[in-house]
């Protein structure tokens, strides 16, 4: 390719005849030719810097969703293996369905996971809409429970006749990154969900027993 250095070379003839026309022309081109290098350099390097936001957004996307996908698919397992060890049991009727409510949270996760992966480049536009609190947690608190009972720990869902207008898939893997943290960190004791009205908004509370975080980190 040409060096921009060479685009910044330019000829002075003076001799009034076709020869100084010449020299004008091949100016004026080299000018042309140096904006379309700056133009195309611009536009590489615009290029690249969109790669590596895109490159960043799925690395990001691609650790969520390892992270939001490993605890449903975890209790799957506990479920399972709980039914495959004693298929008489009086429990297999509750396992069976537990397994099934389970699957079912893994489809509506992996459907939020595909649509959250538009969140870097803005095309995921909130759907709020009202729906009671209650079933809305008993559904996660469910998923959580084995992995919480294989840790020892309690984990309680407060009774509310409560409803909010939200995005519920949204507000689930909030939830999610919430209910795990606690149960991750917390080496004995309990977790405890629930929510209170606080004027026209609602709070949604969960509360451990474990480590917490250091006072210089909680700015």
């Amino acid at each position: 390719g040409l060096a921009v250095e060479a685009l910044d070379q330019r000829i002075d003839v003076r001799t009034g005849d076709e020869l100084e026309a010449l020299g004008v022309q091949f100016n004026r081109m080299a000018q042309q030719l140096q904006e379309i290098h700056v133009t195309q350099e611009t536009r590489i390097a615009e290029r690249t810097r969109d790669l590596a936001r895109a490159n960043d957004a799925k690395t990001r996307f691609l650790a969520a969703a390892s992270h939001d996908l490993r605890q449903p698919i975890h209790a799957l397992a506990l479920f399972v293996g709980q039914l495959k060890a004693d298929t008489e049991s009086p429990q297999a009727p509750a396992l069976l369905e537990k397994i099934e409510r389970s699957v079912e949270a893994l489809e509506e996760l992996l459907e939020a996971l595909l649509d959250l992966s538009k969140l870097d480049v803005g095309a995921v536009i909130p759907q709020p809409k009202p729906f009671a609190v209650y079933p809305y947690l008993s559904r996660l608190v469910a998923d959580f429970g084995p992995t919480a009972e294989a840790k020892g720990l309690a984990l309680t869902l407060v009774p509310t006749t409560l409803w909010v207008c939200s995005d519920p898939l949204l507000l689930e893997r909030i939830l999610r990154n919430l209910i795990a943290n606690a149960i991750r960190y917390t080496t004995e004791g309990r977790i405890l969900i629930g929510c209170r009205r606080r004027g026209e908004s609602v709070d949604l509370v969960i509360a451990d027993t474990g480590l917490g975080i250091a006072p210089e980190h909680l700015p």
